[in-house]
Parts: structure tokens; C-alpha cells; sequence
């Protein structure tokens, strides 16, 4: 789930997206935590969906995200709350 502003894009997966007014705050309040992240500001991710997660640099990491061309990069911050999320999940 993509933030954009008061809206959010839903990314489903069969690759279509569903734009919705709703924030993500509000998201997070809806789905269950031990299945979703946030992972910065702008992002909620389905644990189940993380593919890879790797470091860049000290500072830097990157996750491949089921249904996404591209990575996405994380802060340390960000990385590690993901990484404890995901073992908690045993997704790792």
C-alpha cells in the first residue's frame, strides 16, 4: 500500500492497483500487524510478500517486493524493524 497524500494505492496481487481515499494510518489501524509493516512513510507492506532484503551500505538496505520491477531502499532504521517483523513471521 502506496501513499499519496489522503489516498493510497492498493497493489494487488495480479498486478492491478485500486486508488483509494483512505490514509495510511488509517490502514495500519485496519490490518493486522503481524501480517503488515510500515516501512517509511510512504509504504505498508505484507510481510508475506517481501521477497529479498539485502544491505546496500551501512547506512542503506533494499527489499524486492513480490509484484515490484524495482527495489525499494530503507533506511537502517527501516531495515532492521523489517528484519525483526519478518523473523517474528518466520518469513526469515
Amino acid at each position: 500500500i502506496e501513499s499519496e497524500g489522503n489516498y493510497t494505492r492498493v497493489r494487488l496481487e495480479d498486478g492491478s492497483a485500486v486508488f483509494m481515499r483512505r490514509t495510511l494510518t488509517e490502514w495500519q489501524k485496519l490490518l493486522p500487524t503481524e501480517h503488515f509493516l510500515r516501512v517509511g512513510r510512504s509504504f505498508l507492506v505484507r510481510l508475506t510478500a517481501v521477497t529479498e532484503l539485502s544491505v546496500v551500505n551501512r547506512d542503506e538496505a533494499a527489499i524486492r517486493i513480490d509484484g515490484f520491477s524495482a527495489p525499494m531502499s530503507l533506511t537502517r532504521r527501516e531495515s532492521a524493524n523489517l528484519r525483526k517483523a519478518l523473523r517474528e513471521s518466520n518469513r526469515m
